[in-house]
């Protein structure tokens, strides 16, 4: 049986996916488009260096959140890396590029990038990881040894096979910088080198000593962001990653009256959708990379603050909006409200009021079953659900 916890429970209660991904696993409603997505968009065209951008939108408890979620443990478990952002919980802006960054790589662990980099560099000099004592302090003081040179010849001898292993990475040249420090700091065993590179990925501000001692002069910029991003997606790949996986939920909550921790402007709502509009654009640029945006369906139909008051991003996105009785797995617009009609017709969400009955029995002593979702009986599960979030034209299914 599942385990259940009070702090999972409330999360189900608020509409909001539970942390415990075996729970996650056991109710979410499985169907074609999000089959696809793990299997086919993931593994195949992310994973072989494509990009795309999707957006996920309907009514409120179409499951959005759910698929995220789910989609978010299955990119984890296939080797991708993961950036998950809540705009209704964030504390920083969307429109800002920078904040953008600084958020995907805020979970970054330079740990991987530094033990396959070192591994290229003595792959570099015609050894191997293995051929290296643990005791060793350094990889110039093992050439010196091992190859009886001088430790000039040996320092020598080290730089060029560095130099040729970062000439054939493709990275911005600020990047480039980044790598030699740090492939130096890893060859030198230079601490204070390797935080220095630690604080300037993570975008933060050096102080003048530290530039100096580092040469890293470039400072991350709204200007730059993008090439930025560019770069580090490469490092993800170089540190063994398949690609990079952002997911945005909840949009609408850049909308007027919306409730989320920060408010946007109006100002501030049209940079959001102008970057959407860069990063739908510039998509061909970030390789292995899957950006999936959850939006309320006011997204869609709000003429006045949704995505149609910012024609460059509408343009784009129009193509695959169009109201149709059945749904497209493949496409880059998907109607969550559809899905669920898809679960209705199936019998999907029959099965899933009875696993909530059977999760009832692992409820915590201070829940109690008519407690946790008072305003959906089990018994009219299915009929609630279709007359609240289908009130649309019936559409031709048996």
């Amino acid at each position: 049986m599942i385990a259940l916890s009070s702090e999972d429970l409330q999360l189900l209660r608020s509409g909001q996916p539970p942390h415990n991904p075996d729970l996650l696993k056991y109710l979410c409603i499985e169907n074609d488009w999000l089959k696809l997505i793990k299997s086919y968009t993931l593994q195949e065209l992310i994973a072989a260096g494509g990009s795309k951008l999707k957006v996920l939108h309907g009514a409120s408890g179409t499951g959005k959140s759910h698929f995220l979620r789910s989609l978010a443990e299955a990119a984890c478990e296939q080797g991708f890396y993961l950036c998950q952002i809540n705009i209704a919980e964030a504390e920083f802006f969307l429109n800002d590029p920078v904040q953008l960054y600084k958020e995907v790589v805020r979970c970054f662990d330079s740990s991987r990038l530094q033990q396959n980099l070192r591994q290229l560099i003595i792959r570099a000099l015609g050894y191997t990881e293995a051929d290296i004592p643990a005791d060793t302090p350094n990889i110039v003081d093992y050439l010196c040894q091992k190859e009886a040179a001088s430790p000039l010849e040996a320092t020598k001898t080290l730089r060029a096979a560095i130099n040729t292993v970062i000439n054939e990475i493709d990275v911005d040249f600020a990047f480039r910088k980044y790598l030699y420090i740090l492939a130096n700091a890893l060859s030198f065993q230079d601490t204070q080198a390797l935080e220095i590179a630690s604080l300037w990925l993570k975008g933060e501000k050096l102080i003048y000593a530290q530039k100096t001692a580092s040469s890293l002069y470039e400072v991350l910029a709204r200007s730059n962001a993008r090439i930025w991003l560019y770069s580090l997606i490469k490092l993800l790949l170089l540190s063994g990653y398949k690609g990079l996986v952002i997911t945005i939920d909840q949009l609408e909550a850049i909308l007027p009256l919306a409730e989320s921790r920060l408010r946007y402007t109006p100002m501030r709502r049209n940079d959001v959708y102008e970057l959407l509009r860069q990063l739908i654009d510039d998509m061909d640029f970030f390789p292995n990379t899957l950006i999936l945006v959850a939006a309320g369906e006011e997204m869609m139909n709000n003429e006045r603050h949704g995505f149609e008051s910012y024609h460059a991003l509408w343009m784009r996105l129009q193509p695959g909006f169009v109201w149709q009785d059945y749904l497209n797995p493949y496409s880059d617009l998907i109607d969550a409200n559809l899905l669920l009609y898809e679960a209705i017709q199936s019998g999907e969400l029959q099965r899933l009021a009875q696993k909530y009955r059977q999760l009832s029995h692992a409820y915590p002593e201070e829940f109690s079953a008519t407690e946790v979702f008072p305003e959906i009986q089990y018994s009219d599960f299915r009929s609630a659900l279709q007359n609240y979030l289908i009130p649309q034209p019936e559409l031709p299914y048996v």
